[in-house]
């Protein structure tokens, strides 16, 4: 919508579709050329809207999180039809970033020190591992 905040936007795979997500707790997929709204996808958690988007890399699933609230877990949805999949939560820290492997079957999730795997298809988490020097605020893949 005109005006609303947007807290991350991202570029599908095919490079035709942009998915924003925003203060509305809306997941808004455009048109790159035309820049019209194909589609809209409440993706809100709970009270907190999320503020971190990913596409996964067949262009048909998004996961989303990283609330205002660490504690909110990641959430993947279907695109066709806004259907949640799986949640992805750490365990008493929260989350306070998340990145998806290039291959897509992989999640990184990190709280204050630690950083989890997680296999995107079972939802469960694969590896744990301990950050002794201090805070961990981010990944790339």
């Amino acid at each position: 919508e005109p005006g609303a905040v947007v807290y991350m936007a991202q570029v599908f795979p095919d490079g035709k579709r942009l998915v924003t997500l925003g203060a509305d707790r809306i997941a808004a997929i455009l048109d790159v050329a035309t820049g019209r709204v194909l589609q809209r996808l409440p993706v809100s958690h709970g009270e907190h809207a999320h503020r971190v988007v990913r596409v996964l890399p067949a262009g048909d699933k998004l996961l989303t999180g990283v609330s205002f609230v660490w504690e909110d877990p990641a959430v993947l949805w279907n695109i066709a039809d806004g259907r949640e999949l799986q949640r992805f939560a750490e365990d008493d820290d929260g989350m306070h970033f998340l990145e998806i492997s290039p291959c897509g079957e992989k999640l990184v999730t990190g709280a204050s020190e630690v950083m989890s795997v997680w296999s995107i298809a079972t939802g469960r988490r694969q590896h744990e591992l301990q950050r002794p020097f201090g805070w961990v605020a981010g990944v790339a893949l």
